[in-house]
């Protein structure tokens, strides 16, 4: 599941992945997406991602296709586990943007990060 985080800063884009992305999930976040990178002049995008014990990553795997405005998110900020990097890694591949990862206690480093122009 994900849900949209509220942030200060209307020029960041952040949500937070928890376990597995379900169908549901993936017709709503995919609209959602790509109406909130177009309606913001190149966006910034933190992702929180936190795993279900017992859930791998799965939920990243997909989330990263059929998003038109990709290549406008400017920067792109990975919080989570030091074991999910590679799937961090492969999420960020379509993006343009600068990427930088961090670990789970740094999400108010991570949304400062996003926010340097």
């Amino acid at each position: 599941m994900y849900a949209v985080m509220p942030v200060a800063n209307p020029n960041i884009l952040a949500l937070r992945v928890c376990g597995k992305l379900t169908a549901d999930d993936h017709r709503s976040l995919h609209p959602w997406l790509d109406v909130q990178i177009e309606a913001h002049h190149c966006p910034s995008l933190l992702v929180v991602t936190e795993l279900v014990p017992g859930d791998g990553p799965d939920g990243l795997d997909t989330v990263r296709l059929d998003l038109p405005h990709h290549q406008e998110v400017r920067r792109l900020a990975l919080v989570g586990e030091q074991s999910c990097r590679y799937w961090m890694t492969w999420f960020a591949r379509p993006f343009s943007a600068e990427v930088r990862y961090f670990d789970r206690g740094e999400v108010e480093d991570a949304e400062a990060w996003v926010a340097v122009c």
